[in-house]
């Protein structure tokens, strides 16, 4: 499995609590744990591929009851995670053999752009099957995952992305985990036209690019811009809490239920 290296995780240090990208994802997020987490007060959550702990910090805030547990098969970001949320469990471990020390039952697993970091994809389930096994009953999976395969550029080789999905690929995944799908949507799809030409000569220099010298996406733009996308993403937030869905994104989000 693929990690991200240490200038790329300080990056994320450093940005992801005013990232146009980051913040999006959180507010929507929020809008599914809103509309789907009935009980808030007796909540163990955890967080697979915690990366540098932003999801945590953002948990704890809008869950401060929660007991929370992030994992991420980095010891870099596992160090940056448990300085900037100290109050939370951190382990280090891979989804592709969880650490047989997490929490036997949880309310909820947060899994954020993780497959997409596995090459084997039939590991990658196994190992996120044996997570959602430890779901109590009625808890929930919230999975987000880069969409649309072949959108892979640079960013993606430079961050450790092996794999983007389809809507039918996600479908299919949460039905292997035996959860019922509650929600399933791209994302991104207003911006998907910029993203496209922003990534388009890496896109078809796939082959040949130097993954060592590629810079990611990862910086933070200048403030106005930040905003300005950020507005872009919020329009699409409003759009999904009324019941439209885009018919395509550069991102997908899913929450599948464990029976109760």
């Amino acid at each position: 499995m693929p990690v991200m290296n240490a200038v790329e995780y300080q990056t994320l240090a450093e940005v992801e609590d005013q990232h146009w990208w980051c913040l999006a994802q959180r507010e929507i997020f929020e809008l599914l744990l809103n509309t789907y987490v009935k009980s808030p007060y007796s909540e163990y959550i955890l967080d697979v591929g915690c990366g540098t702990g932003g999801h945590l910090r953002w948990l704890r805030k809008c869950r401060p009851q929660a007991q929370l547990c992030g994992l991420d098969i980095s010891a870099t970001a596992a160090a940056h995670a448990a300085r900037r949320q100290p109050d939370a469990t951190i382990l280090t471990g891979s989804i592709e053999e969880p650490p047989t020390s997490l929490p036997p039952q949880l309310s909820l697993i947060l899994c954020c752009d993780v497959l997409y970091s596995v090459a084997d994809q039939t590991t990658a389930l196994k190992g996120l099957q044996m997570l959602c096994q430890r779901l109590m009953p009625g808890g929930l999976l919230l999975l987000h995952e880069p969409a649309m395969p072949w959108l892979s550029s640079r960013h993606d080789r430079r961050t450790g992305g092996c794999r983007r999905y389809s809507r039918l690929q996600l479908a299919k995944l949460l039905q292997a985990l035996d959860l019922q799908t509650l929600f399933l949507s791209y994302r991104m799809c207003m911006l998907l036209p910029l993203l496209l030409l922003q990534r388009l000569p890496s896109i078809i220099s796939h082959s040949s690019t130097d993954n060592t010298r590629s810079r990611s996406a990862l910086h933070l733009p200048p403030q106005l811009l930040n905003r300005l996308l950020l507005t872009v993403t919020r329009l699409e937030l409003s759009l999904l809490r009324i019941g439209v869905r885009p018919p395509w994104g550069s991102s997908l989000i899913a929450v599948g239920r464990k029976a109760c």
